[in-house]
């Protein structure tokens, strides 16, 4: 495995210097974002590892057999400052960092990282890049202490589809529904998530022993920004998905609730 990932490695890196990535420009590396955080400003960028190759499903790690001692994998910490330059593929945009204040600690938001996860991502770094193959690392993905750490000069993030999001961002399983709330954009901060926390407490009572029913919520205004705009104009819309995927739509949450009603009880 490791000479057949250190080929495609090569291959990679051959493709990436040899051809150019959106506005004929050329990066240092192009992989999968799997979100980060505020704090300390960075998230983490897949590239490949030895059991799915350059695929992922962002909704857990559970391989099935997986042997830490035969684990490859090729990921990066990518930090992000107020120098760092984002851009939509999709429209050729350049993203502004939003500054925010946190119990008087001021910071650089970046909530175009939850936005975009699992987007693909080209990026060139501030420091000279190498690309690495860790090995033996079974927590690799979780901790960014082990990961090979550059700070990003610029990022191009590349659009996915609302359906590829659907199946690998929104966790779903056998014994699971999910509620996804697409929201147009937040007029009233504190009134969305007062209204986050009533529906949270609602869906609440249908969860049973062994049976979940999870929620979020996505923002379709920062989403279009990155992504195709959805072919709706009605929100909020709720999509109600199980293992299989879209169950059903609703523009009203008291559908959604009789919707639950109506099936968790003849399950």
């Amino acid at each position: 495995m490791k000479t057949k990932i250190s080929v495609i490695l090569l291959m990679s890196i051959l493709l990436l210097t040899g051809c150019n990535d959106g506005e004929g420009k050329e990066y240092d590396v192009k992989g999968i974002n799997l979100g980060g955080s505020h704090f300390p400003g960075g998230f983490t960028l897949f590239v490949e590892d030895n059991i799915n190759g350059q695929e992922i499903d962002y909704t857990g790690f559970q391989y099935d057999n997986f042997n830490k001692d035969s684990y490859e994998l090729e990921a990066y910490h990518l930090l992000i400052n107020k120098d760092t330059k984002v851009i939509a593929d999709r429209t050729g945009e350049e993203i502004a960092f939003e500054d925010e204040e946190y119990n008087d600690f001021s910071f650089h938001s970046y909530p175009w990282l939850w936005v975009t996860v699992l987007n693909d991502m080209s990026v060139n770094t501030v420091e000279e890049f190498e690309p690495q193959v860790l090995t033996d690392r079974e927590y690799i993905l979780w901790d960014w202490a082990l990961l090979p750490a550059y700070t990003a000069e610029e990022i191009r993030i590349y659009p996915v589809t609302f359906d590829n999001y659907l199946s690998k961002a929104v966790y779903r399983g056998e014994n699971m529904i999910h509620i996804l709330q697409v929201v147009d954009r937040i007029t009233d901060e504190n009134q969305f998530w007062n209204e986050n926390e009533e529906m949270y407490k609602k869906l609440d009572r249908f969860s049973r022993e062994n049976f979940y029913v999870n929620y979020s919520y996505l923002i379709h205004d920062d989403w279009e920004i990155f992504n195709e705009p959805l072919e709706t104009d009605e929100f909020p819309i709720y999509y109600i998905t199980d293992e299989t995927g879209i169950i059903e739509t609703a523009t009203d949450k008291e559908k959604v609730f009789e919707f639950l009603d109506n099936t968790i009880d003849n399950m």
